[in-house]
């Protein structure tokens, strides 16, 4: 089942995020992080600040993909492209130039196909249950 929080199955707050966990590995880096969007939001205005990071950075780990709310038992997607604006966010890191690691968040398939054709195949995957 994984790691279940005192506050029940929607509780996630005793679970190390994944900036947390690039955080506590980079000993002696800045690490700096942006949500750039929200999962299944078209809202573009966190975009600037990812886009700024990004040029500073020397590395980017972009996560991309599904939660809970998107992809869940009794709950059918109609499509396996990544909801929201995810993949436009994605393509303008990508146009950066900065070197990626994407990384893919969900719990089944997903498209990633406009990725693939830059060039950038997904280097990992975070499944949840």
């Amino acid at each position: 089942l994984g790691q279940i929080c005192p506050g029940g199955i929607k509780d996630f707050r005793c679970v190390q995020s994944p900036v947390e966990a690039i955080r506590a590995l980079n000993v002696n880096g800045t690490t700096s992080a942006a949500d750039g969007c929200d999962v299944s939001s078209n809202d573009t205005s966190g975009f600037a600040e990812a886009l700024a990071l990004a040029q500073a950075a020397d590395y980017v780990v972009l996560l991309i993909g599904l939660d809970q709310y998107e992809e869940r038992e009794s709950h059918d997607r109609t499509s396996l492209k990544l909801p929201g604006v995810q993949e436009q966010l994605a393509l303008e890191l990508l146009a950066v130039g900065t070197p990626t690691c994407v990384v893919l968040v969900n719990g089944g398939p997903g498209s990633v196909d406009a990725l693939a054709r830059r060039g950038v195949p997904p280097a990992s995957r975070g499944g949840f249950s």
